[in-house]
């Protein structure tokens, strides 16, 4: 499997790549208290479905999966808020 991290600041209309890893570091020093962020990974696993999961997910999303069985999830977003 490969994933692919994104985010996107509160406001923004898209989510910027950050890169494909395993993890990603999210440094709450870049952020201001109370400040959001989108943070997403989406999943390419060995079907060959990458690069996009569109049209079967729409960018705003938040999660969602190419195909049944719905447990099978592509894409995973979260809302993180510095404090």
């Amino acid at each position: 499997a490969r994933l692919r991290w994104s985010q996107r600041p509160a406001g923004a209309a898209a989510f910027t790549a950050i890169g494909d890893a395993a993890a990603v570091d999210l440094d709450p020093a870049t952020l201001a208290p109370g400040e959001r962020v989108e943070l997403r990974v989406e999943v390419a696993d060995r079907t060959g479905r990458w690069p996009a999961l569109a049209p079967s997910c729409p960018i705003d999303q938040p999660s969602c999966a190419v195909e049944a069985p719905a447990s099978c999830v592509q894409r995973r977003t979260w809302l993180v808020e510095a404090r």
